[in-house]
């Protein structure tokens, strides 16, 4: 069995560690676990309706001393979710330093079909659009999430984040001003914490987690100097994992995987070098005829 360990890699004279934990709450879980991934028991946990954030809190306890350590925390369902071993997120960060910031979202039809998280949220999750856009008019941030659409490089369904003790002391602070700002709102704080429509080993789970996995895709929208970088969704992996979810034998995985990547590059030419930019329903709505490939039509 391999040992579970902490990561040190080195660029020249700068030093980067790197941890990522990996979360289990049952003690048959451990089974399920990455090898390179070190296990962190939450089998006693007072806040479980919370999910990640009260986690990341107690981790960060562990690491913030160190400037030069990266570290982050994955759910037991890491296999599950991603189809794969954790070496090849291992990998790619070693190959790409200089980041305050590495996150992977696994799910690159979503970020390919939607304007933004939070209308695909919606569907789930009945009212966090409208409970969303209420936060961000308090916040006197200037979004339309009707009709703002998100760079696919903001696209972010889960907490799959590897930070330094800059991008964790920023999102720590801004997520605690938006906690702040429900818990002021009584229709805000029932949405927040009421339950939504989906369940976990048969217990209701609140919105909470819904919410604070989605809005790092604002968080980021608003850094000026947060270095930071999504795993690509233009590589082998994705092609891959699509591939073995929706059928290798009948091509069906490939096609999803060349149309999703075909609708992300027509939200790359819209949005430029802008992580937020206008989508037109005409070009970018749900039912709009642009989503699917074969009967897009070019146009001047």
């Amino acid at each position: 069995m391999a040992v579970r360990r902490h990561f040190l890699f080195l660029y020249g004279d700068c030093i980067m560690y790197v941890t990522i934990h990996q979360s289990y709450y049952e003690n048959r879980q451990q089974i399920l676990l990455d090898p390179l991934f070190v296990p962190y028991d939450n089998i006693v946990n007072p806040t479980p309706q919370l999910r990640e954030h009260p986690l990341h809190v107690k981790i960060y306890d562990m690491h913030k001393k160190d400037l030069n350590h990266h570290w982050g925390l994955v759910s037991w369902k890491w296999k599950q979710k991603i189809g794969a071993s954790g070496k090849f997120f291992l990998d790619w960060i070693r190959t790409n330093p200089g980041y305050d910031l590495y996150f992977l979202d696994p799910n690159i039809v979503e970020a390919a079909i939607y304007k933004n998280t939070f209308i695909n949220g919606d569907i789930s999750h009945p009212g966090l659009l409208k409970f969303t856009q209420e936060l961000l008019n308090k916040l006197e941030i200037d979004i339309n999430l009707l009709n703002d659409g998100f760079h696919p490089s903001l696209f972010s369904t889960c907490t799959f984040w590897i930070g330094n003790k800059k991008f964790w002391d920023r999102w720590f602070a801004f997520w605690q001003k938006c906690v702040e700002i429900i818990e002021q709102d009584k229709k805000m704080y029932s949405f927040m914490y009421g339950f939504s429509r989906k369940t976990h080993l048969g217990h209701p789970i609140i919105n909470y987690p819904f919410v604070h996995e989605r809005m790092i895709s604002i968080f980021l929208s608003q850094q000026k100097n947060l270095k930071w970088i999504q795993y690509p969704f233009d590589s082998d992996f994705f092609h891959y994992r699509l591939a073995k979810e929706y059928g290798e034998k009948n091509e069906k995985g490939s096609h999803v995987y060349y149309r999703s990547m075909y609708l992300i590059h027509k939200k790359l030419l819209h949005c430029g070098s802008n992580l937020i930019a206008e989508m037109p329903e005409d070009k970018f709505g749900h039912d709009s005829l642009f989503r699917f490939p074969e009967t897009y039509k070019r146009t001047k």
